[in-house]
């Protein structure tokens, strides 16, 4: 990903900042504030420690209480949220952050199952043409998802 300008980073930090009160009244936007301060880290070109982070935060599951019971919520936007986590991660960090070799194949299978259960074709075909390019690499896909 390209570094953005100090006004796209100003401008991108001030939308971030909004969504950021939002979620303090709305907790089911949490997940969505971590994807975007792990986008303004990409963007600012900064330590990819920090934003493995983020995006892990990104993918874990949110459990409210609902009349006593607890619940997984994952609705629509979460999963794409989750999807758009994991083909961030295996675009842009580096293959050392992840825990074992091959790992950004299996996170790129299941973004793209997302994508295609939630009818993204423009995010699938960027998990395909990432497949593709990590094939060129030698790194054993499954031939049923490309």
């Amino acid at each position: 990903m390209p570094l953005a300008t100090l006004s796209q980073l100003k401008a991108f930090q001030e939308d971030l900042a909004s969504l950021r009160k939002i979620s303090t009244t709305i907790q089911s936007v949490y997940s969505t504030v971590f994807l975007h301060e792990a986008t303004a880290r990409l963007m600012a070109g900064a330590s990819p420690t920090r934003t493995q982070l983020l995006l892990h935060r990104t993918l874990r599951k949110r459990y409210v209480s609902v009349e006593g019971q607890d619940s997984a919520v994952e609705g629509e936007s979460g999963k794409r949220e989750k999807a758009k986590a994991l083909l961030m991660a295996c675009r842009h960090l580096p293959v050392e952050m992840l825990s074992r070799p091959g790992q950004q194949v299996g996170m790129l299978v299941e973004a793209a199952q997302m994508f295609e259960t939630l009818g993204d074709r423009k995010s699938l075909k960027d998990c395909h043409e990432l497949m593709v390019s990590f094939r060129g690499l030698g790194l054993n896909l499954t031939s049923a998802v490309c």
